[in-house]
């Protein structure tokens, strides 16, 4: 029953959706790129958020340079 709901509301919205892939591929390489970092930060903000606060700029950096070699 969802899958049908998801398939009527593709077909419905076929045009919007196919849209994205008339861009030129320089703009399509951006976007890719951009969803990367997103990524990348989301997974450093995990590690970071669960600290309250930080005692100095480099105990933050520790952090992350530690978080770099787990992801």
């Amino acid at each position: 029953m969802l899958w049908e709901f998801i398939a009527r509301n593709w077909q419905r919205n076929w045009k919007k959706l196919t849209t994205y892939f008339g861009y030129p591929e320089a703009i399509l390489q951006l976007t890719h790129a951009s969803n990367t970092i997103k990524v990348y930060h989301r997974q450093i903000r995990r590690v970071t958020k669960t600290k309250g606060v930080f005692t100095s700029d480099i105990s933050l950096r520790k952090l992350i340079c530690l978080a770099n070699k787990i992801i």
